[in-house]
């Protein structure tokens, strides 16, 4: 399970450029709608509810940043986290996320992101919210 905090810039494309590689690669999201503009995540959420994604797969949260950032940070069952985030949300993404030792993919509120780019919409972005895992096959003597 992927944790996704929006970007209050672009708050659908960046929403949805940060969900799908997650989900693309096999995993569940919970997302933190953008707190300025959450509207357009809650029609996503009802565009989700009537499609053919299964339900669970997207959850999407509204609510205080200040309030839900630390808990992100810190739940046991987010194994990664990809955010749009000021430099003090971003520490206690990364103090948090040291505790339980989660993936994190930070992107710099602060300075201006272009989410219609080739870095922003790639297929490397998956990469991200991957795990390598190297199994051994003993084959007779």
């Amino acid at each position: 399970m992927i944790g996704i905090i929006a970007p209050d810039e672009a708050p659908l494309l960046g929403l949805l450029s940060l969900i799908l590689p997650a989900i693309t690669s096999g995993n569940t999201v919970v997302a933190l709608a953008s707190a300025t503009c959450p509207y357009p995540s809650i029609l996503l959420g009802e565009m989700l509810a009537t499609s053919d994604l299964p339900g669970g797969v997207v959850n999407l949260l509204t609510g205080d940043r200040s309030e839900l950032i630390p808990t992100f940070s810190t739940h046991a069952h987010l194994r990664g986290l990809a955010a749009v985030a000021t430099l003090d949300e971003r520490k206690v993404l990364q103090t948090g996320a040291a505790e339980s030792v989660k993936r994190l993919k930070l992107i710099p509120a602060e300075v201006p992101f272009d989410w219609y780019s080739d870095k922003a919409q790639g297929l490397y972005e998956i990469r991200d919210h991957l795990e390598f895992k190297t199994t051994w096959h003993p084959v007779g003597v």
